[in-house]
């Protein structure tokens, strides 16, 4: 998690045991919705990982990587694919292919970017991570990625996504309002703490 290490090892493991229980109950074609909490929580184990080799090459450096490939290439792209799966609207089902487009290619320009500029973590003066990184058309990628994540969320004809979709908006905003320089540290924490909600909503459904 963005604020320290306990922390983030402690959500890593409740997200990882509660995509395990969410993707036993699922249906074969509805895995990749209860597969989220897995995967956000083996991203905050990464970040948990990052904060005990802060600033000691090269595990520093392997870890800021490891973070960054679940947030800027696996999310964008990821995301719109698993509501694509459990959606029977063929309408819905085609703006969310579309979706899948706008994922792909903020995800593969995010994905050039990370390895053509320079990547660092380091700790806010609010006791979070930031990483930092130039990302030359941010403004743009920024607008593509949400359109991918929140978006895909807010197209679905299931409630609970829908829900989730307006909550990954609220949390992108507080996140922005409170800690706009560790933007991407904090919302992927607020997300992770949602998918916790989607995992419970999933097995309730």
């Amino acid at each position: 998690m963005c604020f320290s290490a306990p922390v983030s090892f402690i959500a890593g493991a409740a997200l990882v045991a509660t995509g395990v229980a969410t993707t036993q109950k699922a249906p074969k074609k509805e895995k990749m919705i209860g597969v989220v909490p897995i995967i956000f929580g083996v991203q905050q184990l990464i970040e948990g990982g990052l904060w005990m080799t802060l600033g000691s090459a090269p595990w520093s450096t392997v870890f800021t990587y490891g973070f960054l490939l679940f947030a800027y290439v696996i999310w964008p792209v990821y995301t719109p694919i698993a509501v694509l799966s459990i959606e029977t609207s063929p309408l819905r089902r085609k703006v969310l292919k579309v979706s899948i487009v706008l994922g792909a290619v903020v995800s593969g320009y995010l994905l050039t970017n990370m390895f053509t500029h320079n990547v660092m973590s380091e700790i806010t003066h609010k006791g979070s991570l930031v990483y930092l990184q130039t990302i030359t058309f941010w403004k743009a990628a920024s607008v593509l990625y949400v359109l991918a994540t929140c978006g895909s969320c807010l197209v679905s004809s299931k409630k609970f996504i829908r829900i989730f979709g307006i909550l990954l908006c609220l949390s992108l905003i507080a996140a922005a309002a409170l800690y706009l320089t560790s933007f991407g540290s904090v919302w992927c924490f607020f997300a992770a703490f949602l998918s916790l909600w989607l995992g419970i909503a999933f097995l309730a459904n």
